[in-house]
């Protein structure tokens, strides 16, 4: 048995969402997913599992459609940010995420609506 580990899509970015921010792959993202889909056509796939995030499933759902398999989504994987209302890219934090990335570089993750390590 192999287990290969795919990690999500460029995401569209999210600040200060009215809900909890789950957003999907913008361009960039959903062609990384057709790569995904085609880089695995001849490989043989059996399941495939995803957090619950939209754009986990997204970034699978095309390899899934072509292999005519059903996606598998485990609501334990999804991420610390489960309860945040902003989303960006883990490069653009420092750069970009002001006052957010200062609560996570301080750890005060309950102000955000991370879960708590």
């Amino acid at each position: 048995m192999h287990v290969l580990l795919v990690r999500h899509g460029r995401p569209e970015i999210v600040i200060d969402a009215p809900t909890v921010a789950d957003p999907g792959l913008d361009a960039v993202g959903r062609w990384q997913a057709e790569r995904l889909a085609s880089w695995l056509a001849c490989e043989d796939v059996d399941t495939v599992v995803t957090s619950p995030k939209a754009r986990a499933i997204q970034t699978v759902a095309g390899l899934c459609t072509s292999k005519g398999l059903q996606l598998q989504v485990v609501d334990d994987l999804d991420e610390i940010d489960r309860g945040a209302h902003t989303y960006l890219p883990t490069e653009l934090l420092p750069s970009e995420g002001g006052a957010y990335w200062e609560k996570i570089s301080q750890k005060r993750f309950d102000e955000i609506g991370w879960d708590t390590p």
